[in-house]
């Protein structure tokens, strides 16, 4: 009697079970923009945040305080800042099928930055006045780090007018010449500038006569009050 013996040889068993494939397929939710442009101090702000990624419809708030000024309205960061400083926030998005996402936000509020305009006295401060007589501002103002041009009024509007640098004159006086410059989305408008041109009435020479045209005055005179009674 034969008997048989087979082994079976079976692979020894790990201890340690094997990583699971990364979700690359994972849904994300991502709020942008990324960074927010710079507030001044004093002018509107409005600036919209919104969500990419995820399951349509998204909603995106502000949970905690905004700078002072500032509200969130409609995703919208918006208002107009009151006080210069460095402020932090976080808004919170969340999509349709309830899968969240959220970005920290740092927004800079500065003051406008001043500037000045230069209006030298005019070369001609004093002119003789013509009815509707015109003549140039000069020197011209130079304006300030905005960029915007120097604009000029005049006045008062019974004295005199202007049109670009053209100034029309309209009666003896004091005509004030006043430039101007427009802020920018960083600089404040410029403090306005006057110079003032007096605009003078000419008094009119009066011919003096000789003896001898007042002699021949003084008989066509006498010639006409005798012509005059005489018809009388």
């Amino acid at each position: 009697m034969c008997l048989s013996l087979s082994l079976a040889w079976a692979a020894p068993v790990s201890r340690y079970a094997a990583p699971e494939a990364p979700d690359v397929g994972a849904p994300t939710l991502e709020i942008l923009p990324e960074t927010l442009p710079v507030a001044i101090v004093g002018v509107h702000y409005n600036q919209g945040l919104r969500a990419i990624g995820g399951v349509p419809p998204h909603w995106v708030f502000v949970p905690g305080t905004l700078p002072p000024g500032f509200v969130f309205h409609h995703q919208t960061v918006v208002g107009i800042p009151t006080v210069p400083g460095i402020y932090t926030f976080t808004a919170i998005a969340i999509d349709s099928s309830g899968l969240t996402g959220e970005r920290a936000y740092t927004l800079e509020v500065v003051d406008l930055q001043p500037q000045t305009i230069t209006f030298p006295v005019q070369a001609v401060a004093q002119r003789p006045f013509f009815p509707g007589g015109t003549f140039a501002v000069d020197p011209l103002a130079t304006g300030g780090a905005s960029g915007n041009p120097v604009t000029y009024t005049a006045g008062p509007s019974n004295v005199c007018t202007i049109s670009g640098i053209t100034v029309t004159m309209l009666y003896p006086g004091a005509c004030a010449i006043t430039a101007s410059q427009a802020g920018s989305g960083v600089y404040a408008p410029a403090a306005p500038v006057s110079q003032t041109v007096v605009l003078v009435l000419e008094a009119i020479a009066v011919p003096v006569l000789s003896q001898a045209a007042l002699a021949v005055l003084a008989a066509l005179l006498a010639g006409l009050g005798l012509w005059w009674r005489r018809v009388h």
